[in-house]
């Protein structure tokens, strides 16, 4: 996570680096809240890196922004409303261009629900563990349901 958001805040300040040296925070206005709280977050980074924070501050004053926090429960009933149809139709187009093992990994992650980095390393010690035999010893061993996935081709 540490990687992707030193990524983000390099890319918002590179991206957002004319607000900060024009002074004008105003143009943050049209982004959207989320957008927004993650350009002045790194804005504010590199304001600190050239020490002109307090400048940038009276900037963010100035255009009547504020530090908006996350709801929790805001994120969950937007994640919940979202209309999912735009995610399948990728994965019916991905899954048209891959092949069976990028199929597989696909079909993992979608039914695993695990977060990138973690449905990486659990796919590839799954890999692992099949080559070296031992698989479906510690699948019985853990008593679990192993969903069959001989069918490649459908999501």
């Amino acid at each position: 996570m540490a990687n992707t958001y030193a990524k983000d805040t390099l890319r918002y300040s590179k991206k957002y680096s004319d607000v900060l040296i024009a002074n004008n925070a105003s143009k943050l206005l049209m982004l959207s809240k989320d957008k927004q709280r993650l350009v002045m977050a790194a804005l504010s980074n590199l304001s600190k890196f050239l020490g002109n924070y307090q400048q940038w501050r009276e900037s963010i004053r100035n255009a009547g922004l504020r530090w908006s926090k996350i709801d929790s429960f805001e994120s969950f009933l937007r994640i919940m409303n979202n209309n999912h149809n735009d995610l399948m139709e990728w994965l019916r187009k991905a899954s048209a261009t891959l092949d069976d093992e990028g199929k597989l990994y696909l079909r993992f992650m979608l039914l695993s629900g695990l977060r990138k980095n973690e449905g990486i390393q659990s796919f590839n010690l799954i890999i692992e563990l099949s080559k070296k035999g031992r698989l479906s010893v510690i699948i019985s061993m853990k008593n679990y349901h192993c969903l069959s996935i001989t069918d490649s081709n459908s999501f």
